[in-house]
């Protein structure tokens, strides 16, 4: 039985330790928190669903568990570098939650430090590994589209009271564009291949002087762009536009992507559907898992050079920004 490990008790920690329930052969072996109150409150409410799990009031014990295949990494953005390496350091496989890190260059520090320890690191990316993702990236690389012209992706909430605060805090390296708009450049990435050649962009900033809202134009080159959205300060609906010369590509919710409609150009609409046996994270948890089983250090559906490209877009919004 692979044993997973979670560190920090938040939201997404519950989220993942549910789908561990759908996925053969995982358990959710340990949880650790910075208190050992927090860690005790999560091992009491899972109990039930997995008995014996272990709870420890640090995050330096839980990577000391010798019972952890790899650890789940769901602390606040700005310790995902501190709390990688504490991982990596005591020899325990991870996957960290997206963003993977603040910069790209404290992010190829990571993987440069996992690959001298001959461990496995990904970032969950969760997309990546989405069925309709992957026939998206079929009907792409099989020309269905044909020339490649335009993608368009956006996503928005609305935040509000404490949540709002960290979302936007700066000193927990937050923002709409850390928050949701790496979607919307990892959806652009999965669906061209490379790096945009040039951004233009413009961004509102909150008072924290992190970003509300930005608009981005991505210039991949061979006539191929991308219009990005992102904002924490309305509802806007997370879909995903891929337009060619002989025909188009919607995704209604590329993010959770369930459902993927094909219109060709003078054809008939076909549409694929893919419900999810739990939250969707089943399918990066099985990736995970299967790499690490076969000795990989990276996942072979979103691996260190897709999480390098990203941050290093991410800087250069926030330079273009002066965030």
């Amino acid at each position: 039985m692979f044993q997973w490990g979670i560190m920090a008790t938040g939201k997404i920690a519950h989220q993942f330790a549910d789908t561990l329930r759908v996925v053969d052969g995982a358990v959710l072996g340990a949880v650790g928190s910075r208190s050992r109150q927090g860690a005790e409150a999560f091992a009491a409410e899972y109990a039930g669903k997995y008995p014996g799990l272990r709870a420890y009031g640090s995050y330096e014990e839980l990577v000391k568990d010798p019972q952890i295949d790899a650890v789940y990494v769901c602390t606040p953005n700005a310790m995902h570098p501190a709390s990688i390496r504490l991982c990596l350091e005591a020899g325990r496989h991870v996957l960290c939650e997206k963003p993977f890190a603040p910069t790209a260059a404290e992010a190829e520090a990571l993987f440069d430090l996992a690959e001298r320890r001959g461990l496995f690191l990904m970032e969950g990316m969760w997309i990546a590994q989405l069925p309709l993702i992957q026939k998206m990236r079929r009907l792409l690389a099989g020309g269905a589209l044909g020339q490649v012209r335009h993608l368009r992706a956006e996503y928005g909430f609305i935040g509000s009271g404490v949540r709002l605060e960290r979302k936007l805090s700066r000193e927990l390296a937050g923002g709409a564009l850390m928050d949701v708009g790496c979607y919307t450049l990892a959806f652009a990435r999965l669906a061209f291949g490379d790096e945009p050649q040039n951004i233009q962009s413009l961004a509102r900033l909150g008072e924290s002087g992190t970003d509300i809202y930005s608009a981005s134009i991505l210039d991949f080159g061979g006539g191929r762009t991308a219009l990005l959205t992102s904002t924490i300060g309305a509802v806007i609906p997370v879909e995903g536009y891929i337009c060619g010369d002989k025909g188009s590509l919607y995704l209604p919710n590329f993010q959770a992507a369930q459902k993927l409609i094909y219109r060709p150009q003078g054809g008939s609409e076909q549409v694929f559907e893919e419900p999810f046996c739990s939250s969707g994270f089943e399918y990066e948890i099985k990736d995970a898992m299967a790499s690490i089983e076969a000795g990989r250090r990276q996942s072979s559906f979103w691996g260190r050079e897709d999480t390098l490209a990203i941050a290093r877009q991410i800087d250069a919004l926030h330079d273009m920004w002066g965030q």
